[in-house]
């Protein structure tokens, strides 16, 4: 893309005895999607349900409500104290439980790190609070 000699690509893989071929071809807008991230210069303030939780990494994916879809996150190092991991760690439970339940609500700050596009790519999290309705 960068060179501009080529203007799209596809990608494939043998599955089994089969060649499999991703259906979507990648182009200048995924490049862009991949190539550029834009963070925030301060913390947003997100409400979303935890789907996963990597307790070795400290990183996972938040449904989040305002953007209907679950986004990656990771903890940074001020953030991974007992309480908040605590709050992710129950979130996690509610929404395995019941992935509609307001239980499961969580607030975080976070800097935002988004495409070219102003598309949400992921979060990097600096506090999590609990959700009061």
């Amino acid at each position: 893309m960068a060179s501009q000699t080529a203007s799209e690509a596809r990608i494939s893989g043998e599955v089994g005895r089969h060649i499999k071929q991703i259906e979507h071809p990648l182009n200048e807008n995924t490049y862009e999607h991949i190539a550029f991230t834009i963070k925030s210069p301060d913390p947003a303030r997100l409400v979303g349900r935890v789907s996963s939780y990597n307790v070795n990494t400290y990183k996972g994916r938040i449904y989040i409500i305002d953007e209907h879809r679950p986004i990656p996150f990771e903890l940074l190092p001020g953030a991974r104290r007992m309480d908040t991991i605590t709050l992710i760690a129950t979130s996690l439970r509610n929404s395995a439980v019941n992935r509609n339940s307001d239980k499961a609500d969580i607030e975080c700050e976070a800097f935002t790190l988004t495409s070219k596009s102003r598309r949400l790519k992921s979060l990097l999290i600096t506090e999590v609070y609990r959700h009061d309705l």
